[in-house]
C-alpha cells in the first residue's frame, strides 16, 4: 500500500527555512531590487518570498491549537521584541522603540 505523501509543521519549516536561506544568499552583493538585473536572481527572490506565507499559516495554526491564548500572545510579543532589537543590531540603526 502506498503512503500519502503530506507536509506537517516540521516539514513547512524546513521548507520555510531553505526559501528564506535562498533569498538571504541572493542578495549577497546587490543592495535593492534594481540591481537584481539577470532572471536567475529575480527567481530566487521569488523562492524567498515563500517563507512569510509559511510562517504567517503556522502562526494561525499555533494559535488555532494552543490551549492558553495570553500566554501564546505573550511568547509572540516577545519574540517580536527580541527579533527587533536583533535586526537593529545587526542593521547598524539606532533601537527605535516606537516600532515605525
Amino acid at each position: 500500500m502506498k503512503e500519502k505523501l503530506s507536509l506537517n509543521g516540521n516539514a513547512l519549516k524546513i521548507i520555510a527555512i531553505i526559501a528564506m536561506t535562498i533569498d538571504h544568499l541572493s542578495w549577497m552583493g546587490i543592495e535593492d531590487y534594481s540591481q537584481a538585473e539577470t532572471p536567475e536572481q529575480i527567481i530566487l527572490h521569488c523562492i524567498g518570498r515563500l517563507t512569510a506565507p509559511i510562517i504567517f499559516f503556522l502562526v494561525a495554526e499555533g494559535y488555532h491549537y494552543t490551549r492558553n491564548y495570553l500566554k501564546y500572545l505573550s511568547r509572540m510579543a516577545i519574540l517580536a521584541v527580541v527579533s527587533h532589537f536583533a535586526f537593529c543590531y545587526f542593521a547598524h540603526q539606532s533601537f527605535n522603540l516606537h516600532f515605525q
